[in-house]
């Protein structure tokens, strides 16, 4: 392996070079990365308002429901779920749980059919919902870890969620400590959370067989949106954006990829791959794939992989977990360079799709997102 394919958390280029104006979107992406523990801290009315304003914006944009995502602050409650989710039957790998008191813990809570689908619907919406909250979170300085590895079933049972539902997702939320030295957070940060497959490795062009090439991009004039926060960005994805982005098409292509690249996923393992379709021919055949009539400028075929040991022992399909968080990563980046998108996750012709830029038998089409 060269060294320009080693993994690294190192950006593929200088993209705030690219912009003539600010583009700040960057600054969460990079910045971002799981916190274990967490100083005492005490919110303010404006945070816990502001999260909740979040958490409606994040649900009604992805298409998810307010009940499939909820924010428990009450401390008796955070603790009892902490140690439950500490003392639960997977909760071996959660043990730093013990030790740390998060402010707040945010759950998804879904049917029970969900998990066990052949293509689940809502999940994939709840969870790009869930990654939003995430980043914004980051621009708040506040520290999240997204938690899979649980006995669901206890911790479902604790909520008292309604019959036929689970609890499968948990993302405690504190204040970061900044620790001097070396500790497993540490340790974690720099063995996991720095290390990210190069873009060649993650993505192709066309056919899943044709590796992405990093390219000479042109530094033509180019502004970045003036909406950079989070809840812009969401608002513009969400609303109707008539604007036209500005930027060469080879930067949109790469920045996209770029943000995807550097998305949160399962033991950082990135389980996930992007098919760049820019030929006409095949951009028209792919909307119309996902039941749509555009006009697409580009578009990205996010798949995942299926069948892994860690989705059999924790019941839970992780391909429609963690390629929906990628896919947060690069809505969000498409809008802050003005660029309208179309995200699809269902109603697809997921067999076409998969035909049509040559995925191989063990990778699932998880969705589709068209640069407009």
């Amino acid at each position: 392996m060269t060294t320009e394919l080693q993994p690294t958390k190192k950006a593929t280029r200088n993209y705030y070079s690219y912009s003539d104006t600010p583009w700040s979107i960057w600054n969460v992406l990079y910045g971002r990365r799981s916190h274990r523990k967490y100083d005492l801290f005490k919110p303010g009315r404006d945070l816990v308002d502001s999260l909740d304003k979040t958490r409606e914006l994040a649900c009604r944009t992805r298409g998810a429901s307010l009940e499939n995502i909820a924010v428990i602050s009450d401390q008796d409650r955070v603790n009892e779920l902490r140690l439950a989710l500490f003392r639960s039957f997977q909760g071996g790998i959660n043990s730093w749980l013990s030790v740390t008191k998060p402010w707040a813990i945010i759950t998804v809570e879904l049917d029970a059919g969900e998990m066990t689908a052949d293509r689940p619907q809502l999940l994939p919406r709840v969870i790009m919902a869930m990654e939003d909250l995430v980043l914004w979170l980051a621009e708040q300085d506040m520290g999240t870890c997204w938690i899979g590895g649980f006995n669901d079933k206890a911790i479902t049972g604790l909520l008292k969620a309604g019959e036929g539902r689970r609890v499968p997702l948990v993302i405690p939320v504190g204040k970061p400590v900044v620790s001097p030295g070396f500790n497993f957070d540490t340790f974690t940060a720099q063995s996991m959370s720095k290390r990210r497959k190069p873009l060649q490795k993650i993505a192709s062009v066309e056919s899943y067989s044709e590796p992405y090439s990093v390219p000479e991009i042109s530094r033509k004039g180019f502004s970045a949106s003036s909406r950079q926060g989070v809840p812009e960005l969401l608002e513009s994805i969400g609303g109707n954006n008539e604007k036209t982005c500005g930027a060469d098409i080879d930067l949109i292509v790469d920045a996209c990829l770029e943000s995807a690249r550097v998305a949160p996923s399962a033991s950082n393992s990135q389980p996930w791959h992007f098919v760049v379709v820019r030929e006409r021919g095949n951009l028209d055949k792919l909307a119309g794939c996902c039941g749509l009539d555009r006009n697409w400028k580009a578009a990205f075929v996010a798949s995942g992989r299926t069948g892994k040991l860690i989705s059999r022992l924790l019941e839970k399909p992780f391909w429609m977990i963690d390629v929906p968080i990628s896919m947060s990563h690069i809505s969000l980046m498409a809008a802050s360079m003005e660029c309208p998108v179309d995200v699809i996750t269902d109603g697809i012709d997921e067999k076409a799709i998969n035909s049509l830029v040559g995925l191989p038998g063990d990778e699932r089409t998880v969705g589709v997102i068209g640069i407009k």
